[in-house]
This record gives C-alpha cells, structure tokens and sequence, in this order.
C-alpha cells in the first residue's frame, strides 16, 4: 500500500526503463561512501567497476552467456573482467597506475567486442576492428589520465553520448546503454581523491559502448560517415574540450570545473545536434 501510494503506474514504468542507470547509480553510491567511511583502497578502486556491472547485469536478460546476441550481453561480461582486473590491481599493484592495466582492458575488450576470435584466420578478418577498439580504449584512458582520479571526466563524456545518440534518434537502448557509465562515475565525487586507477572501468565501458554504438549503427567501418558516427566520437570531442579548457575558467573558483564539464558537454551535444539538424551528415 505504502509503494503504491508513492509510485503510481508511469512511475513504476519509468523506474523500470531506467532501471541499468539506477541500479549502477546506487551501486556506485553505496560503495563509494563505504569507501569513504573505511579508507579502503580497494571498495574505492572497485566502485566504478561494481556499478558498471550491476547496472549493465540490470538491463539484461541473459547477462552470462558465452554466445551474446545484444550489446548489452557482450558488456556484462567485460564488466566482470574490469572489476576484477580493477581489484586485482589495487590489491597488488596500485602504484604502477593506471595504464599497465588499462593496456590489458585494452586488449581484452578489443578481443572480445571484435568477436572474440580464436582462429587465426578470424582474428586476420577481425583485426582492424580490434585494432580500433583497442586504440579507442586507450585513447579514452590518456584523455582521463593525470595523477588524481576526475570522475567528472567519464561521467559528462558518458552524458554526452547518451545525448547525442538521443539527438541522432538511435534506439533506446543506446541511450541506456551509455547512461549506465555516467551513473557509475558520478557518485564516485563522494569519495575521497583517488589515483586513476579507478578509472579503468569507467573509461574501458565508455569506449567499450561507443564502439559497440559504432560497430552497430555506424558507417564509419563501411567507408561513409553519418551523424550516428559524429554521435560515437562525440564523447571523445568533449574530453579533448575538457582538456583544453582545464585551468581557463579559474574566475569560477570550486565551480570552474563543472563549468568546464558543462561547457565542454554542451558543444560536443551542440555538434552533433546542429550537424543532424542541418542535415550536414
């Protein structure tokens, strides 16, 4: 009696169509404040990863087979593998950084989500696309990198691909899909400064996702370009904004990097929606 007089219908339904985002949201929330409350290394480099998981497991029905038939089946697994490496890494070897296990995510995703080959005949057929996938991986980590974890980075480069696939009118559930690594960021801002470390899985789910949005409805790997693949490499525009605008807007004080995550977010998003609205791709 008392859920339903809190939630009616629409609102049930719309807590169930978002229920991958929400559950990697509180997931993320709950062990980052742990994390927080514990001092403990290891809950705050798995945070990110364990939301990942959580809200990716959330959204699909078959989340541990070995033969997936939706994106989202090929990204729960990797989820599993991020959190362990995240693990694994803050256990024993936290001061080597992020990218020795960066460059093992790399290419672990990029075998995985290029088709998982174990021929060598179908790892020739398949490896300019892991090629990309791995450099996207990379790529993403190194537009992240620096000393001390920013995890305002992942999460508007997460809301900038949700954004502009929405613009570009993809499925639904792309759009979902890319929610699931913003929500997995944001609560980290409740923990204490971290290295990058954490940021492994944030940043491997995100390029993972754009590939996977890439690989599916791009044209990019047949040779054309559309909006849908300005909507792919849109997050990496707003990181590289980002990056630029770092230490320009001091005259906002605490608030300058927000500002620079608004700003940065708001013309990747801005690109994408004038470039479909003017019908330019």
């Amino acid at each position: 009696m008392l859920m339903h007089g809190l939630f009616g219908k629409g609102d049930v339904a719309l807590l169930n169509e978002f229920r991958g985002p929400l559950i990697a949201l509180a997931v993320c929330l709950v062990l980052a404040l742990l994390g927080r409350a514990t001092k403990s290394a290891s809950i705050c480099a798995a945070t990110g990863a364990a939301g990942l998981l959580a809200g990716w497991y959330g959204m699909s029905n078959t989340p541990f087979t070995l033969t997936p038939r939706l994106p989202v089946d090929r990204l729960t697994p990797l989820a599993i593998v991020l959190l362990l490496l995240t693990w694994a890494s803050a256990r024993f070897a936290p001061r080597r950084g992020l990218w020795p296990p960066l460059l093992i995510a790399a290419l672990l995703a990029a075998w995985w989500l290029g088709g998982a080959p174990r021929a060598r005949i179908e790892a020739l057929a398949a490896w300019q696309t892991m090629a990309a996938i791995a450099a996207a991986v990379l790529a993403t980590g190194w537009l992240m990198g620096g000393k001390l974890a920013d995890p305002l980075r992942p999460a508007t480069a997460s809301l900038v691909l949700a954004g502009a696939l929405w613009c570009v009118s993809a499925p639904w559930m792309w759009v979902l899909l890319a929610l699931v690594p913003a929500a997995a960021s944001l609560p980290m801002l409740a923990a204490p400064k971290m290295i990058t470390l954490v940021l492994l899985a944030p940043a491997t789910g995100l390029a993972a996702t754009c590939a996977l949005a890439e690989l599916a409805l791009g044209r990019l790997p047949r040779g054309g370009f559309k909006a849908i693949d300005l909507a792919a490499l849109s997050p990496f525009i707003a990181l590289l904004l980002m990056t630029a605008l770092s230490g320009r807007l001091k005259f906002a004080g605490r608030f300058s990097g927000l500002l620079t995550a608004v700003l940065a977010g708001g013309i990747a998003v801005g690109a994408v929606w004038g470039a479909r609205a003017a019908r330019l791709l």
